[in-house]
């Protein structure tokens, strides 16, 4: 039994060593084998495919093919940051998520078993190195940019997906066109303008880019949206960008209302304090600390009037009998 082992350890150093071929110079092929028994105490050969590279080579894709005489694969383990595909039979490709190989490259290990030891056994393999174009794609959970390097996904998004008119939110913003710009810049070509000059640009009253003399035409002294909404934009009495309250306010007309934010509004749409609004509506303010609804003042005197002209008028008519 030892002596088999032998010849089959013998065999595959054999192949390792005079088969393998590198294209690269800088990359060193330093694979090996150990004999080992597995847990049923058959004897098995692991086989560790280790590189060394001298400098940076730009591989990320190992297409290793295998050729078995009386030997099958019985595991394959690959190291951290490889994956491993089985295309057919007794080839398989190894790739990495890193975009570049440097220094002690450890990529897979494969144990291997005889099947028959009567049989004489050999492994033959070949590596092709290769380098897969990754720029803007998503492998493994990495994000690579237009280089093929590894970026974040935010900045997989702002240099791949190029969205347009979009405020990232860490300071930087992109145009209509998808490309990171500055934040006027952004503010010029994605948000609505309506008669605004931004950094020497004239916006028209329909938000367009004008010159000089169609702005002062369109626009003038006095803005262009007196007390109107437009695309969901709200303008005052004086044309300027508001609130929807401040248009609501000083655009619509109000009789005895109170606004959200305690704006009082007499009989005749007037801005009035709350005594006057009570006044001119007749109708009471909520007691902030009882909750109940206050009685205009008019009616407790008409009320109170009612009164002392029943008891008068009974205290006249009514007649006093003795006996």
């Amino acid at each position: 039994m030892r002596k088999m082992v032998k010849i089959f350890l013998m065999f595959l150093i054999f192949s390792f060593f005079s088969i393998f071929q590198v294209k690269a110079a800088s990359l060193t092929n330093n694979s090996y084998c150990e004999e080992a028994l597995d847990v049923d105490g058959e004897p098995v050969q692991i086989c560790h495919f280790v590189f060394d590279v001298d400098g940076t080579v730009t591989y990320n894709q190992n297409s290793l093919s295998l050729t078995l005489t009386n030997v099958v694969i019985k595991s394959i383990q690959v190291e951290n940051g490889w994956y491993y595909t089985k295309v057919h039979d007794n080839l398989y490709t190894f790739e990495t998520s890193n975009p570049t190989l440097s220094g002690h490259v450890e990529m897979a290990t494969i144990v291997f078993q005889k099947i028959n030891e009567a049989e004489e056994c050999s492994i033959h393999y070949s590596c092709d190195w290769s380098k897969i174009d990754r720029s803007c794609s998503i492998f493994e959970g990495n994000y690579y940019g237009p280089n093929g390097d590894i970026i974040t996904e935010l900045e997989y998004e702002k240099q791949c997906l190029k969205p347009v008119c979009k405020d990232y939110g860490d300071g930087t913003y992109s145009d209509k066109n998808g490309n990171l710009v500055s934040k006027i810049e952004y503010e010029k070509q994605c948000l609505p303008h309506y008669c605004e000059i931004i950094d020497g640009i004239y916006y028209g009253k329909d938000g367009s880019i004008v010159s000089e003399d169609i702005y002062n035409e369109q626009c003038g002294s006095k803005p262009s949206y007196i007390c109107e909404i437009k695309d969901g934009v709200y303008y005052d009495q004086e044309g300027n960008v508001t609130s929807q309250l401040e248009y609501e306010k000083q655009c619509l007309s109000h009789s005895c209302e109170i606004l959200s934010d305690g704006t009082y509004f007499d009989a005749n749409g007037n801005i009035v304090s709350a005594e006057e609004y009570e006044i001119s509506c007749g109708i009471g303010i909520d007691n902030p600390q009882t909750g109940s609804s206050g009685i205009p003042v008019f009616l407790f005197l008409i009320a109170g009037s009612f009164i002392i002209f029943i008891f008068v008028y009974n205290k006249k008519n009514t007649k006093i009998y003795r006996l």
